[in-house]
């Protein structure tokens, strides 16, 4: 997923911030710093996001190993499971591990639930401080009325265009922490040492 649909989104959207970046800028150099003084607030939630959904992507994809490890050994050793009457006991370890897998996934969901309200919260900040500046240049007569208004609009419109991308990207972020957990796993069992070696 990550591969074939993550690059090319991850390609476009860094292509349309660009473009939005340089006509906010053309539109006005100090509105478009304000609209970017935001996005040192969500660089630093976001290393604080990955450090926790690394950990909660990493359990539930333990917690899923588990779940299916506990049901191909007892779906296999049914007869073995049926004759020494072990049903009631196996039936309870995989309730046990399939509520760390709903758990470490609810977790895990609330992580990326969590990442999407942050960046909107920093559009509507961007969008406020915006007007405000504006307004107050508006007032103190350094921005002129008659082209003054509508570069608020147009930039309340840019900044709508610009944290679309942001957004997007960060969306791309999480399928990657997915990813690198799922790889993790991978290669924790690829480098795995035999116990068994074959003489030189």
């Amino acid at each position: 997923e990550l591969l074939t649909t993550g690059v090319l989104t991850v390609v476009s959207d860094v292509l349309g911030l660009m473009i939005v970046i340089a006509l906010l800028l053309l539109i006005d150099v100090q509105l478009a710093l304000v609209t970017f003084a935001v996005l040192p607030f969500l660089l630093v939630a976001m290393i604080w996001w990955s450090k926790r959904a690394r950990v909660a992507f990493l359990e539930v994809r333990s917690a899923i190993a588990a779940v299916n490890g506990t049901l191909n050994e007892d779906l296999n050793g049914v007869r073995v499971v049926q004759s020494v009457g072990r049903q009631d006991e196996n039936a309870k370890r995989f309730d046990d591990v399939n509520g760390w897998n709903l758990r470490a996934t609810r977790k895990a969901g609330l992580m990326s639930a969590a990442v999407i309200p942050v960046v909107e919260i920093m559009t509507a900040t961007a969008t406020a401080l915006v007007v405000v500046v504006a307004g107050i240049r508006l007032a103190n007569g350094s921005l002129d009325p008659a082209t003054g208004v509508a570069a608020v609009i147009g930039f309340a419109i840019f900044i709508q265009r610009f944290f679309d991308p942001v957004r997007d990207l960060v969306l791309q972020y999480t399928m990657f922490q997915r990813a690198m957990a799922g790889a993790e796993r991978i290669f924790e069992v690829l480098d795995t040492e035999p116990e068994i070696t074959d003489k030189p």
